[in-house]
């Protein structure tokens, strides 16, 4: 049976997160959520007031017409039976007691893997059940999102979407001095990359390059860089741009950003890539800077749960680049409003 017990991190989070994702509280109904490669692509909600065999039917139609690699099938009702001592699963009231097995078999047949759960209500530390598969229980809880140091440049993604757009804008005195200095960062980058291709060493290539922007964090950090009106920092900027024109350096910093403290070097201050990003975000254009945005929004929206920073930030990246690798995923995540903890383990798992 291609189908499995637990595809999300924690199923807690999962349930608990659907009011936001479908801005209600569905009661005594069945909430099925379809993805493909870790995004959401569809929810449905089906009341239990129809027949039991018309609700398949209509939960059957949907899976087996919609593309999608993971479902995940969540029944809430009152009436809900918890599991025995004996190590039994939980079950759905009377008539719909059948239902989750036969729509798991549905999922497998259509080579779908399944997370199927139960719960009385969709409150606070109310319990789950595992419905289908190995008995597993717990309690409805959202994850606490990580506190951000007090550092200036996030000093205002708190406030409404407008300050994000004010904080996030284009700094037109600095993409001047920036476009002045890219030329020149791309040719060394070139540089290093031709004499590490005739050396036989372009993994130690790109893992310098990679390295390069944690460095960087580390300075930002100290403070002991050049000002920014220095023409250097366009200089060191620059050449951070330019590394991350480089498909696999973005790929690790997409799962990097996402929770970066075990990779940062140890005197780099907690969240200070923002500021990278940001000064990138500000001083770039159109690929350049859909790619320093979707980073930003991954941060702001998987580990700050700031969800109007994140959107100005994607909605910044897909008009920079419409034909972008991955902002238009993150933005339609983020419109769909997945959990984080989901849109995290698809970046660990994907990228």
């Amino acid at each position: 049976m291609n189908s499995i017990n637990d595809p999300a991190a924690d199923p807690g989070h999962l349930i608990a997160a659907i009011p936001s994702l479908l801005h209600s509280s569905p009661q005594e109904a069945f909430v099925l959520l379809l993805a493909d490669a870790g995004l959401i692509q569809q929810h449905q909600v089906y009341p239990l007031d129809s027949a039991p065999h018309v609700l398949f039917a209509r939960i059957a139609n949907q899976i087996r017409t919609t593309p999608a690699d993971t479902a995940y099938l969540i029944g809430i009702a009152a009436a809900m039976t918890g599991p025995a001592p004996t190590n039994t699963l939980a079950e759905m009231p009377g008539a719909y007691r059948a239902l989750p097995r036969a729509i798991a078999n549905v999922l497998a047949e259509n080579g779908i893997a399944a997370g199927i759960w139960g719960t009385p209500a969709l409150t606070d530390a109310a319990p789950w059940w595992t419905l289908t598969g190995t008995p597993r229980t717990g309690v409805l809880h959202s994850p606490s999102p990580l506190t951000p140091p007090p550092l200036p440049v996030l000093a205002a993604l708190h406030d409404p979407r407008a300050e994000a757009t004010h904080v996030f804008a284009t700094d037109e005195e600095f993409t001047t001095h920036l476009d002045a200095a890219l030329p020149a960062a791309q040719h060394a980058s070139e540089d290093r990359l031709a004499a590490a291709i005739r050396r036989g060493t372009p993994d130690q290539h790109f893992t310098a390059e990679l390295d390069t922007i944690r460095d960087y964090l580390t300075t930002l950090s100290s403070h002991d860089g050049p000002a920014e009106n220095d023409p250097e920092f366009a200089t060191e900027i620059a050449r951070i741009c330019v590394v991350l024109r480089c498909e696999r350096v973005r790929s690790s910093l997409y799962e990097i950003v996402t929770d970066p403290r075990a990779w940062f070097g140890p005197h780099t201050r907690d969240n200070v890539d923002l500021v990278l990003w940001g000064l990138l975000v500000t001083g770039t254009r159109d690929q350049d800077r859909a790619h320093a945005a979707t980073l930003l929004a991954l941060a702001l929206y998987i580990r700050f749960d700031d969800i109007a920073a994140a959107e100005v930030a994607i909605d910044i990246a897909v008009h920079a680049d419409p034909h972008h690798q991955v902002a238009p995923a993150v933005h339609e995540a983020i419109r769909q409003r997945q959990h984080p903890a989901d849109l995290r383990a698809a970046f660990t798992h994907i990228h």
